[in-house]
């Protein structure tokens, strides 16, 4: 009788520790879904991170870097990065930080780094779901993947849920709204400004970076600083969404009336023109100086901050009147204000970078600065 007695008394004690144990730990734990459609349990309180792909760009966006224990070399290469806007907002603090790999394009992080700085939670971009999966299951730790719409493209949705999603996990939903909220506003002005009167005139971006620099023939469709001014995009015609490899004949067939040079392709470009010069010199918008430079809509990912400025700046050039009031200078310095807290983004840009005309002579490519 004792001995049953005994026997009840240490199985409901058991049972009571065991409902204590599963409720405490459902308490310091939730279950969301990420980009790639995973759910995942990740703890209530995420305190350590480590970012992988594009992601510490989302992360400084959120004011969330004292969070970061691990970082990518690729990070720490390219820190006070002018042409990686965020790299600014860290790099008096990312040397600090331990290296979890070289990181970059197509890169595996160092596993048992990862294991060894204990992060509560990996946030991943642009990096294959497969490769996700296997180092999650290596390292026993929680992984959300965030998205811009695949690598080097702007989709307004994926951003403002990737903002969203991480703004919870991060405890920044404050910071991630008042982005939200400019994104919206943005585009609503943009759109406002160019819906009753869409151009006619035929645009073509050359020299979009996509997993490095690229030369003239690299262009994308539903390029969202044109989408966003209801811009003709020639590359649309293609029928596919994103990054575009064409060749020149195409682009000479579709003679552009006026085209937009990402910088970051500007010296490939600058080495083509010295062998092709009869190429460019055919083309109606280099005969009529009808050529402008933007700023380098990817770098690692999606500048989301520079492909708003550009829009603004396309904008003016398609549509004079109806931006008259813009200055793309003070335009660009205002965006990156509200994304990172920084103060005159273009006065720290290295001399050959800004909005301006784009001059193609058989001696040389020169960028002369109109604001």
């Amino acid at each position: 009788m004792l001995r049953s007695r005994s026997i009840f008394i240490t199985f409901t004690i058991t049972l009571i520790f065991t409902l204590f144990i599963n409720q405490n730990s459902h308490a310091s734990h939730q279950k969301i879904v990420d980009l790639e459609g995973r759910t995942i349990i990740i703890p209530q309180n995420v305190e350590r991170v480590i970012p992988l792909g594009g992601a510490l760009r989302f992360i400084v966006y959120l004011d969330a870097f004292e969070k970061v224990v691990g970082v990518e070399n690729f990070e720490k290469k390219f820190k006070n990065n002018p042409l990686r806007p965020y790299s600014l907002k860290i790099s008096n603090y990312i040397d600090k930080i331990p290296s979890i790999g070289e990181g970059g394009p197509g890169k595996i992080p160092d596993i048992e780094k990862l294991i060894e700085l204990k992060p509560d939670l990996i946030i991943a971009m642009g990096i294959d779901k497969t490769v996700v999966n296997a180092i999650e299951t290596k390292t026993k730790i929680p992984i959300v993947v965030l998205s811009s719409g695949g690598r080097g493209f702007f989709d307004e949705d994926l951003v403002i849920e990737s903002l969203r999603l991480l703004g919870k996990i991060l405890k920044k939903e404050n910071k991630a709204e008042k982005l939200i909220k400019y994104i919206k506003k943005s585009k609503e002005d943009l759109l406002k400004r160019t819906s009753e009167s869409a151009s006619s005139v035929r645009v073509y971006v050359g020299g979009i970076a996509y997993g490095g620099r690229q030369g003239f023939t690299s262009t994308q469709a539903d390029f969202m600083p044109l989408k966003w001014i209801n811009a003709k995009n020639l590359a649309d015609a293609i029928k596919t969404k994103g990054p575009v490899f064409l060749n020149k004949e195409q682009i000479l067939k579709w003679n552009p009336d006026v085209i937009f040079i990402d910088l970051a392709g500007l010296e490939l470009i600058a080495e083509d023109l010295k062998k092709n010069y009869d190429f460019y010199r055919s083309l109606k918008a280099v005969k009529e100086e009808k050529i402008y430079s933007i700023l380098p809509y990817n770098n690692y990912h999606t500048n989301i901050e520079i492909a708003i400025a550009n829009s603004y700046f396309m904008g003016k050039i398609i549509y004079p009147k109806k931006f008259k009031d813009i200055d793309p200078n003070k335009k660009a310095d205002e965006i990156v204000y509200e994304f990172l807290g920084l103060k005159g983004y273009m006065s720290k840009l290295p001399p050959k970078y800004g909005f301006g005309r784009v001059i193609l002579r058989e001696d040389g490519v020169s960028v002369n600065f109109i604001y």
